[in-house]
């Protein structure tokens, strides 16, 4: 439970005290909080987080900007690549009776909070930016990138076969 608290708080933001007013902040997701999440796609990354509180009365809002380099594993070939990340998030904290989530982007506060922790929002947002196939980008001829030797594999091994639906056959009969 140590290790959990000290991960997650190097993302939190002390607000007791905290006077009206817009504040920055930066912070770096790093191979720590990837490996503390275990996220099965991801290797290692580091995401620079530039964030911008606006403090009101009762609420704060958020507005996140994260930028920088996940590794992930191909799907086609299997080697690891670098794939960028470059995204925004706007949250709003209140203070409330019921702590927790209340909409997408809305999180409430319990009165006798100090600090606002960020860890599991920043981390959800630089992962649902992963696509669901990652695959090596192309080079500037519109090429793969992916691993040649295995490309020759994979095509080695592939079965072709030339199916023909229901719906051509038929067409070919009319």
């Amino acid at each position: 439970m140590i290790k959990v608290k000290s991960i997650l708080q190097k993302y939190s933001i002390p607000i007791a005290g905290l006077s009206s007013g817009t504040y920055a902040y930066s912070f770096v997701l790093d191979n720590e909080i990837f490996e503390f999440y275990d996220h099965p796609d991801v290797k290692n990354g580091t995401i620079k987080i530039e964030l911008t509180l606006i403090k009101r009365s009762n609420v704060f809002e958020i507005d996140i900007k994260a930028q920088g380099i996940l590794e992930v594993q191909c799907d086609r070939c299997l080697d690891l690549f670098d794939y960028p990340i470059e995204t925004t998030e706007h949250i709003i904290c209140t203070i409330g009776q019921q702590e927790g989530y209340t909409a997408e982007n809305i999180i409430v506060l319990n009165k006798g909070e100090t600090s606002i922790e960020l860890g599991q929002e920043f981390y959800e947002i630089v992962v649902t930016e992963i696509p669901i196939q990652k695959l090596h980008p192309l080079d500037e001829n519109q090429e793969s990138t992916c691993n040649p030797e295995m490309m020759k594999l994979l095509n080695q091994y592939t079965i072709r076969e030339d199916k023909t639906s229901p719906m051509q056959t038929l067409g070919d009969i009319i």
